[in-house]
């Protein structure tokens, strides 16, 4: 019965997903001195982090921002406001996934156009970092927002800079060689992590067979 249970209310929340979420994204090139002088934010980054090394090596840098809209949200609210806590949990969980995929097709789609563009090799990997990760302090959102303005796109920053609707991903997308981002999760902050996720997104770089994934 349990499994049952799970299997249905998964089931659910992936047809509550796939009806309510509508994604939309956007993109920004811009400089290395450019994406610097804004990621030093209002001067709260940790002291040492991996961008600091990475930026002087990046060939090419984008800032993004992608969301999946208010709706999804609101009935994960909904959920939890009605004391569904089991399928507003799962709603919610997918949601989390949506948003990430969201943000790596991102990724992706600058990997492929900077590729086409010869702005980038085989040498060359595109990865993502967050305002909140890795050492970049989230009210880093700030400059980030000015610059990229995601509100047309219907995403807003709250007191506590964090993103509304709330499964909402914003960053830099970078493009080094591929030895520049093969970080180290050795950092003052990694020890808080809990997923060290940026080192699971350059190991599926790394397991990439660069010219036939990304063949035109």
């Amino acid at each position: 019965m349990h499994d049952s249970r799970t299997r249905t209310l998964a089931e659910q929340a992936q047809t509550a997903y796939a009806s309510l979420s509508t994604p939309l994204g956007m993109i920004a090139e811009v400089t290395p001195a450019e994406f610097y002088s804004l990621y030093r934010g209002e001067g709260n980054n940790a002291a040492n982090t991996p961008l600091n090394e990475i930026i002087p090596e990046a060939s090419t840098l984008a800032l993004f921002a992608v969301t999946l809209g208010e709706r999804v949200s609101d009935e994960i609210s909904r959920l939890f406001g009605q004391n569904d806590f089991a399928g507003g949990a799962m709603l919610d969980a997918a949601a989390s996934i949506g948003a990430d995929l969201a943000a790596g097709e991102i990724e992706r789609h600058c990997d492929i156009q900077w590729r086409a563009a010869c702005l980038i090799d085989d040498a060359v990997a595109v990865m993502r970092f967050s305002p909140g990760y890795c050492g970049w302090h989230v009210s880093g959102q700030k400059k980030l927002f000015a610059r990229l303005q995601p509100e047309r796109i219907g995403i807003r920053l709250n007191d506590s800079c964090l993103m509304q609707p709330l499964k909402s991903v914003s960053g830099v997308i970078v493009a080094a060689r591929k030895e520049v981002l093969d970080i180290d999760d050795t950092y003052s902050f990694c020890a808080d992590c809990a997923t060290h996720s940026c080192r699971d997104r350059f190991n599926a770089l790394s397991e990439k067979n660069q010219p036939d994934d990304y063949r035109m």
